[in-house]
């Protein structure tokens, strides 16, 4: 998969497939596309951060807050 053009100029990180899903990380934001290159849905982070995927749910830490949202529905769904 390749996503040429999909995301603003910030601090990225990496990109991770899931459940044919693409996530990408960077410094201020986590956002979801599908294999289409649509973007799902993105939500503001703020270092340090960090996710997991386990079973189509996101478990994102935000300075020690977490919370948790389906990986297709994203943030605002759960």
């Amino acid at each position: 998969m390749v996503f040429v053009g999909a995301g603003t100029r910030l601090g990225f990180w990496s990109w991770s497939a899931h459940e044919g899903t693409v996530l990408m990380s960077a410094e201020l934001e986590l956002a979801a596309w599908n294999s289409h290159g649509e973007k799902l849905w993105t939500t503001p982070v703020e270092p340090p951060w960090h996710y997991s995927v386990q079973q189509g749910v996101v478990t994102l830490d935000i300075m020690g807050e977490t919370r948790s949202f389906p990986l297709f529905g994203g943030p605002r769904a759960g």
